[in-house]
């Protein structure tokens, strides 16, 4: 299977207890996706956690409103295993009513005002601090990264384990063991499902006017908009729209049967007015129960933002994985919730059921879904562009340059957006955050969680909110514009944070390539003057060094190398026809200037380069085909280069100008399987 779009993600990966118990896991109805998980890992049982587990996700923050409820009328006996949350900070308010709760950063659970408390089915697990209060309950065990808090007439009724100090207030109850300053389960990387490729039409399906009725069959158009009490009719396949605006008091009319799907794909925004009601079919029959019978056959993903306003009906999944996702006041859904922030504002209900295209053995689950990632830092120079599909992350500070075209960014660090760059999804910085001058961000902007600001540049723009652990400095002709204002929100307590990566952990240990070198005692050096063509069989080589203008042609199979130094003008020939072509370097590998790259029988999926040395570098004015894993070193592009895959380093990433990246994920590092069996069961440990 071939992907070629990603997905976001958050989270560091550590020991992680599965919680999801046998009796849910079971069930056929099983719903599987995207998942980063640690190398290691073998088909056997079911049990890992994965996004399909969640019926409300967001990769930056996950809010669960006063009186909302999450719950499954499939399995409600089940529903501690069902879970809520995501990669960042995570808040259940008074009076909700969830399943078990993950949180990638800080938890609280029982804040607001009303009547009721919050109460938790299942087990609880935050990577940073947990404060549980106002009478919350968790009928689980209880285990934060850091401190936790167990506040006036909170009650627990499993154990509680921290990293850190614990604090039980006098009127709370705790029926297990405390276990402060301990090892507790934590929450590894989950990632979004993966981002399809989305083609609007030029034909608008509607006007904008009220009473309209619409039934546009499956493919390409531009708007789909149609005022108050109207009727839109969709039907089994595939559709593509620019965006989607329905009027209040409307009727959506799902048409589609057992063994088939409605995909609704969205370029921009989806805003559903007041009180829309889901009709399934003719109409006939238990509608609720239609409903939730149909809720897995109905996918919906939008490249903006997914807005379903108070008192309206949603069936099926929706997916905003360069923004948000809210079901509004007094909502019903069937389905589920998954964007960079989640909302289910007061009153909402949450009947979960998962996308059928995430479960079967077709299913593909990446080990990781970023174009762009290093442990140290990020450097996308002047005026390079690279894939919306895909985020760049860094566990330290990340520079987008002058003129450069980046998807969501996430940076444990500083974030800096440089003149007149565009950041077509969200940003997230720990620290200081800065928005230069006449700089375009298409979502959210976070930032300062650790200590810092954000600050917006002079006639720079954001289209979503603005959150700030610490002030928001707002220059000359700074805007920024949201669907529901305020849009700036300073000193916030719910400034969505990154938790940095430990790649070695979510792609896995470094490849052995000392070993396989020194199992072959006489391995032969290739090296060769200028303008001579070479042809290699898999196998083990010493250096490979090649003069300017060569030609090297490689089949499918595993190369190892002690180091690779090429001159400029490297005519690179790899031939896929019988599968994957895999290279492993010891030392640096050094590409001249104006490498060109031809492949044959595949793509950029079955193409590997692993570098263990300090040092990977290409000249400008050439390209890279694959993926690139500098496992404790730096990955350089020279001005004017072009990757087609994706890039992890354990040292920094630096793209020069003029620089383009069009996002493939290499096979190996995608995990196939089945529901029944694609996982390990219990504790994951690496």
């Amino acid at each position: 299977m071939r992907r070629t779009s990603g997905a976001h993600w958050g989270g560091a990966v550590k020991a992680f207890q599965n919680s999801r118990g046998g009796s849910r896991a079971a069930q056929a109805s099983w719903r599987l996706v995207w998942l980063c998980l640690p190398l290691g890992l073998v088909p056997a049982a079911a049990g890992a956690t994965t996004v399909a587990d969640f019926a409300a996700f967001g990769s930056a923050s996950c809010l669960i409103g006063y009186q909302a409820e999450v719950t499954d009328s499939a399995a409600p006996g089940d529903i501690a295993s069902l879970l809520v949350g995501g990669m960042g900070n995570v808040d259940v308010r008074l009076g909700a009513i969830v399943g078990g709760v993950r949180a990638g950063n800080s938890l609280h659970l029982g804040k607001g005002a009303g009547a009721g408390f919050a109460l938790i089915r299942g087990d609880t697990i935050g990577n940073a601090d947990i404060e549980i209060v106002q009478g919350a309950t968790v009928q689980g065990d209880v285990d934060g990264g850091s401190t936790v808090l167990v506040g006036q007439n909170g009650h627990v009724t499993g154990d509680v384990t921290a990293g850190a100090g614990i604090t039980v207030d006098p009127t709370a109850v705790v029926g297990g063991t405390l276990a402060p300053f301990s090892t507790p389960a934590s929450v590894p990387n989950i990632a979004l499902p993966a981002v399809s490729t989305i083609t609007p039409g030029v034909t608008a399906v509607g006007n904008g006017t009220s009473g309209q009725t619409v039934a546009p069959v499956p493919g390409a158009w531009s708007t789909l908009h149609v005022g108050a009490s109207s009727q839109v009719s969709l039907s089994a396949g595939e559709y593509h729209f620019s965006s989607i605006d329905i009027g209040q008091n409307s009727t959506l009319v799902l048409n589609v049967g057992a063994g088939q799907e409605i995909a609704i794909l969205v370029a921009g925004d989806v805003d559903i007015g007041n009180a829309l009601s889901i009709r399934i079919g003719d109409g006939t029959g238990d509608q609720d129960a239609r409903r939730k019978e149909t809720a897995p056959r109905v996918y919906l993903e939008t490249h903006g933002r997914f807005l379903l306003q108070q008192n309206g009906q949603w069936v099926g999944t929706a997916v905003a994985p360069f923004d948000e996702v809210v079901f509004g006041t007094s909502t019903h859904v069937w389905g589920a919730g998954y964007g960079v922030q989640v909302e289910l504002r007061q009153g909402a209900l949450l009947d979960y059921d998962a996308a059928d295209r995430f479960s079967g053995p077709d299913a593909v689950f990446p080990r990781i879904d970023l174009a762009l990632y290093a442990e140290d830092d990020v450097v996308v120079g002047r005026d390079v562009v690279v894939d919306f599909a895909a985020p760049v992350g860094a566990n330290h500070d990340i520079k987008v340059k002058r003129g450069g075209q980046t998807g969501s960014v996430r940076a444990g660090g500083k974030l800096f957006t440089g003149l007149d760059a565009e950041i077509h999804g969200s940003q997230i910085g720990n620290r200081r955050v800065y928005v230069r001058r006449g700089s375009h961000v298409l979502g959210s902007v976070d930032g300062g969680t650790t200590h810092g600001r954000i600050v917006l540049g002079p006639e720079s723009s954001i289209e979503g909110v603005v959150n700030s652990a610490g002030d928001v400095l707002q220059q000359a002709g700074a805007t920024v514009t949201c669907g529901t204002p305020p849009c700036i929100f300073e000193n916030s307590a719910e400034t969505a944070f990154h938790s940095s990566l430990d790649l070695e952990a979510v792609i896995g240990p470094a490849t052995d390539v000392a070993g396989a070198l020194a199992a072959v005692p006489g391995r032969p050096d290739i090296d060769r003057s200028r303008g001579i063509s070479t042809t290699l069989a898999p196998g083990v080589y010493g250096t490979l060094s090649l003069g300017a203008r060569n030609g090297l042609s490689l089949s499918s199979g595993e190369y190892f190398f002690e180091s690779i130094q090429a001159g400029e003008g490297l005519a690179l020939e790899l031939d896929l026809s019988g599968g994957e072509i895999a290279i492993f370097v010891l030392g640096n590998a050094i590409f001249g200037h104006d490498l060109t790259v031809e492949v044959t029988g595949d793509d950029a999926t079955g193409i590997f380069l692993e570098v263990q040395g300090p040092r990977v570098l290409f000249g400008s004015g050439g390209q890279w085909i694959g993926t690139i894993w500098a496992t404790g070193g730096d990955v350089i592009f020279g001005q004017g280069t072009t990757l087609t895959g994706a890039i992890f380093a354990g040292r920094d990433i630096v793209l020069k100008r003029d620089n383009s990246v069009v996002f493939a994920l290499a096979d190996r590092l995608l995990i196939s399987g089945s529901p029944s069996g694609a996982f390990l069961e219990g504790e994951i440990v690496y």
